[in-house]
């Protein structure tokens, strides 16, 4: 196959030759065999640009791994450079781009000696997940469209397409007092954090008067300050095939991926640390996917890229090796936010067993529409959400 396209992509030049030679060879008058030798040279110069000029195009990526949300445009840039000192007529450069969605992936490009350009184009994730790009080819004709020329070139480039993310509105009712999040209860009142004085009222702590104040005005003042608390998060993904309803299976799977990465997103925003635990697996690796427990927005977006590409492992949950034996330490005051298709009895037990010994638990529990479980056995001993759909409604729990 590769023989039979080189042979018709110099058929044209050929064809070019054949009366050239004749004319010169056997023709008697000497201006028509000027003639027939100067197309002559013409043409195998042509031919040999067409073989050079290929190589004198250097492609490069700017970025060799781009990052965006399923069903987000997601850039994907090239260099393209002449490193010769001919110019490059009309050449198109394409780009193999895998399963993504996009609306061109093919330029039309010209270049002057030693110019540079950038080329790009938009594609679409339809799903989450890592997607490989490349190679590129870059291909066209010679001079008077005699010869034409192809190249591949293996330029690998990677697309990590994360999973949607949805608004979140969760109370926070607990957690280690002096942090930065706002709350009602005097119990995690901020004494570095002044807000007010008040009247003495009978009762109040002799160390919270202003005697500064007080002796201002022959009163005694008392002073207030903003409750606030912090806490960590541990986001502990559920992504066992055989605990979620076998109708509907794989969207459920894709909902809790999507559940599980917009609470990273949501709890950064309000400054507080994260780690994450699931059952899933990475390609190439085994035992549980992990992160610790971090602050940061790089460190947010490390536990997306890993939630984009998890994969499900056949089984059921061990939420007790989850855990206590994963290797992620799980904080005092840290608040665990369990994401999971309804439990089994014995997979209750042991959430309820650590609610009992005091983990801050909530869990965001993923249902199908066709196939509802009643989960009566634990009803009122965890704090559950129930998680029916995932549209542009904001979550709250």
């Amino acid at each position: 196959m590769k023989l039979s396209k080189a042979v018709l992509a110099v058929l044209p030049g050929v064809a070019a030759l054949l009366p050239l030679i004749f004319f010169f060879l056997y023709t008697p008058v000497p201006l028509v065999r000027y003639i027939a030798a100067l197309y002559l040279v013409v043409v195998l110069l042509a031919f040999v640009y067409t073989r050079v000029l290929p190589y004198a195009i250097v492609v490069t990526r700017v970025d060799q791994t781009q990052r965006g949300i399923k069903l987000q445009d997601i850039e994907v840039r090239l260099r393209v450079r002449n490193r010769s000192i001919l110019p490059i007529p009309y050449f198109t450069v394409a780009d193999a781009h895998g399963q993504l969605y996009t609306r061109s992936d093919n330029w039309l490009v010209n270049l002057r000696p030693f110019e540079e350009r950038e080329v790009s184009y938009t594609v679409q994730g339809q799903h989450r997940g890592a997607y490989e790009l490349g190679p590129v080819t870059v291909e066209g004709n010679g001079p008077f469209g005699l010869f034409s020329w192809r190249r591949r070139v293996d330029l690998p480039g990677t697309v990590i397409v994360y999973p949607s993310i949805h608004r979140l509105d969760l109370i926070y009712r607990q957690g280690l007092p002096a942090g930065n999040l706002p709350i009602d209860n005097k119990m995690y009142e901020d004494v570095t954090q002044f807000r007010s004085l008040r009247e003495y009222v009978a009762g109040d702590d002799m160390k919270r008067i202003n005697w500064k104040a007080s002796a201002k005005t022959d009163k005694l003042f008392t002073m207030e300050f903003d409750s606030t608390l912090y806490f960590s998060v541990l986001v502990v993904l559920n992504f066992c095939r055989d605990d979620f309803p076998k109708r509907q299976r794989e969207s459920l799977i894709e909902r809790a991926a999507e559940l599980a990465a917009s609470v990273p997103f949501y709890y950064t925003q309000l400054k507080q640390e994260i780690g994450f635990i699931s059952t899933g697996n990475l390609p190439g690796e085994t035992g549980y996917a992990t992160a610790p427990i971090k602050a940061g927005y790089g460190h947010a977006q490390g536990i997306l890229e890993l939630i984009s590409r998890l994969e499900p492992v056949d089984g059921h949950a061990d939420f007790n090796a989850m855990l206590y034996q994963s290797g992620v330490v799980v904080p005092t005051g840290a608040r665990v936010i369990v994401v999971s298709p309804a439990f089994s009895q014995s997979q209750a037990d042991v959430l309820i067993a650590a609610e009992r010994r005091g983990m801050n638990l909530l869990v965001m529990q993923i249902e199908s529409q066709v196939e509802r479980v009643q989960d009566e056995y634990f009803a009122g001993a965890l704090n559950v959400i129930p998680i029916g759909r995932i549209g542009g409604e904001t979550i709250h729990g």
